[in-house]
């Protein structure tokens, strides 16, 4: 009985971990097809309230607007790992992304958080891909 109580805790543990992931990955294909039409408006429309109290909107527009002289146009993005934890009922979501642009590829991290039925993004870190 102790076994498969054990076994359902963590199948459950692992389908919620799936749930946020992707409803996380989501928002991260969103934002990138949003950075794809140039539409940087909406893009920042996906940033955490909360996190623009630390860092100003201005701000995120201005690295967003930076990085695409500096690395021309979003080709793609590919989602290659993540992570998830959970603390006091809020589920945070990293994902990391491989980023193709006209002129080079990215590593790209996106952080998430669970707020009011939806991810919003937190963190936004990127630096040029070693080969």
């Amino acid at each position: 009985m102790k076994t498969a109580t054990i076994t359902f805790i963590t199948a459950v543990i692992i389908c919620l971990t799936s749930c946020a992931v992707k409803n996380a990955d989501e928002t991260g294909m969103f934002f990138y097809k949003m950075l794809i039409n140039n539409d940087i408006e909406t893009a920042v429309s996906l940033i955490d309230k909360e996190s623009l109290k630390h860092t100003p909107l201005e701000v995120w527009k201005e690295g967003l607007v930076q990085k695409q002289k500096r690395m021309g146009a979003l080709l793609s993005y590919q989602r290659t790992k993540y992570y998830t934890d959970t603390i006091d009922n809020t589920t945070r979501v990293s994902i990391c992304y491989e980023v193709k642009y006209s002129e080079g590829v990215m590593n790209e991290q996106l952080q998430f958080i669970y707020r009011d039925g939806k991810y919003y993004i937190t963190f936004y870190e990127f630096t040029e891909a070693t080969e």
